[in-house]
């Protein structure tokens, strides 16, 4: 039985968006990939269980700000998270979520091998390996 390394919840109300990811995710064994389409059970996932990583949409229909990411960032200061989001055009916003500790931030549409192409899961991915091995 192969064990997961790395919990990823793909938080996002685009159901076209959570597949995609879902398939890109789902091929690499280390990962146990998790879902949510709205900020509350996106919250509701990342408090209860042991999330690595959320690739986080900023607009959901029952929320669409930078809250959700501020209250990860304070409350599971361990959970990196990457910003997906249609929202190019405010560029104010995604210097926000980079300040307040996104990773890193993709703008869609994005295809997930761009996504994969530019490294962003593996390099999020191994350093959470080197904090496992500082912290058991």
């Amino acid at each position: 039985m192969h064990t997961h390394t790395c919990t990823i919840l793909v938080a996002d109300d685009d159901d076209f968006i959570r597949q995609d990811l879902g398939d890109l995710l789902s091929r690499n064994s280390e990962y146990h990939v998790l879902f949510a389409e709205t900020a509350q059970e996106t919250w509701k996932k990342v408090s209860t269980q042991a999330v690595n990583l959320v690739l986080l949409d900023l607009k959901f229909p029952d929320g669409h700000d930078l809250s959700l990411l501020r209250r990860i960032r304070q409350e599971r200061p361990l959970t990196e998270i990457i910003v997906l989001s249609s929202q190019t055009e405010n560029i104010t916003q995604i210097v926000e979520a980079i300040k307040l500790g996104a990773y890193d931030f993709v703008a869609k549409p994005f295809s997930p091998a761009e996504l994969s192409n530019r490294g962003v899961l593996s390099k999020v991915v191994d350093g959470e390996r080197r904090i496992m091995r500082r912290f058991p």
